[in-house]
């Protein structure tokens, strides 16, 4: 039987030592603290940027369109109001016309 070798590759120890440096120098790059602040940040900026784009939509599509239900359907447009009415800070916002 024919087995390959280290040196049939051309791979010397040092090779592999450099190897195991890079894997522990990737590994502490990927786990600093730092990356995930940034990352967080990052993330945070995106979160606002959905929420209001969310309440751009509602209060100029959604609103609007409810409105309709407010004569035909006054339980529905009462449980979208209400529901309409909760916020992050607890404070109400007034539907649009």
């Amino acid at each position: 039987m024919l087995y390959a070798t280290k040196e049939d590759f051309g791979i010397d120890p040092t090779d592999v030592s450099k190897l195991d440096d890079s894997i522990v120098a990737f590994t502490d790059v990927i786990s600093d603290p730092t990356l995930a602040i940034d990352q967080r940040k990052d993330d945070s900026i995106k979160v606002s940027q959905t929420i209001d784009a969310i309440r751009t939509l509602f209060k100029d599509k959604l609103d609007v369109l409810m409105r309709s239900f407010e004569v035909n359907k006054p339980s529905i447009f009462d449980l979208y109001r209400l529901a309409r009415a909760i916020d992050v800070n607890g404070s109400v916002y007034a539907l649009t016309a």
